[in-house]
């Protein structure tokens, strides 16, 4: 069993503060596996690294299945903000093929769409 050793200085907490502060701070440690973002490595391999990352952390770390739907999706949305529709498009898609029960990932299909059409009614080619 590894131990993880991790400490912080809050030079402006004081007895009441640093509790709450600190306990948010080990919880975004301790899940940060879970938040991959776009220029990670595991990102950069593409959509069956990251379901093969969910699925080796969800084994290794946590003991149950630990979905790749909400990074996925985050993924998507990044892309979209960044007016990349075509990747959006590819990530969604990709939810579509894998979770297709979820509500969430045909509307987020449903912006891509609609910012699809929105840049071709613009003229803009980009």
């Amino acid at each position: 069993m590894r131990t993880d050793w991790h400490s912080k200085f809050y030079p402006l907490g004081n007895h009441m503060s640093v509790p709450s502060n600190s306990i948010n701070h080990a919880l975004q440690l301790l899940f940060s596996d879970q938040s991959l973002g776009a220029d990670s490595d595991v990102v950069q391999q593409g959509v069956s690294a990251i379901k093969q990352h969910f699925k080796q952390i969800s084994r290794d770390k946590y003991g149950y299945t630990i979905s790749a739907e909400v990074t996925i999706n985050a993924l998507g949305y990044d892309a979209l903000f960044k007016q990349n529709i075509e990747q959006a498009q590819h990530y969604f898609q990709a939810n579509i093929d894998s979770f297709p029960s979820s509500p969430n990932i045909y509307d987020s299909m449903a912006d891509a769409l609609a910012a699809n059409q929105k840049l071709a009614e613009s003229g803009d080619k980009s």
